[in-house]
């Protein structure tokens, strides 16, 4: 790298000190949910209850939805940015990347396991913190460096 290059790249680097990347996964057992759902499905219509399974699939669906939808919000409120990653393997539900400043880490991770607590996720979902590592993801290369 040329060292017109280094100036503006450390400048970024320099930008993130102070900060970390956590990322995590929350990971789904397709057949312990749909059993989770099924059961709050019929509550409040008795066990005999005969469920329509396109109405299962779609209480799934939007659960799931609103799952990560909520565990993603509350954690991006404590972060710097985030990314939204593709879910990868068909298990995964959410697939995220956030950057925090170093001394929200605890709380960050905090967060996570308040919500698996609170919404009783551990019969059918593991979310699957990894981190904290140097803010690689939030580092794109000044546009300098694609001239060459």
């Amino acid at each position: 790298m040329s060292s017109s290059l280094i100036i503006p790249f450390k400048a970024k680097l320099d930008s993130l000190e102070g900060t970390a990347e956590i990322a995590f996964r929350m990971f789904c057992n397709i057949e312990a949910f749909r059993t989770s759902v099924v059961s709050e499905m019929k509550k409040p219509q008795g066990e005999a209850t005969k469920l329509n399974p396109r109405s299962v699939e779609d209480r799934m669906t939007k659960k799931s939805f609103d799952l990560a939808s909520t565990l993603f919000k509350n954690l991006k409120a404590i972060s710097l940015d985030y990314l939204l990653n593709e879910p990868i393997f068909e298990d995964v539900i959410l697939n995220a990347t956030f950057l925090i400043d170093k001394n929200k880490e605890k709380e960050f991770l905090a967060r996570i396991k308040a919500f698996e607590t609170k919404y009783k996720t551990g019969s059918f979902a593991k979310i699957q913190p990894s981190g904290p590592y140097l803010p690689y993801s939030f580092m794109e290369p000044p546009e300098e460096c694609y001239l060459a």
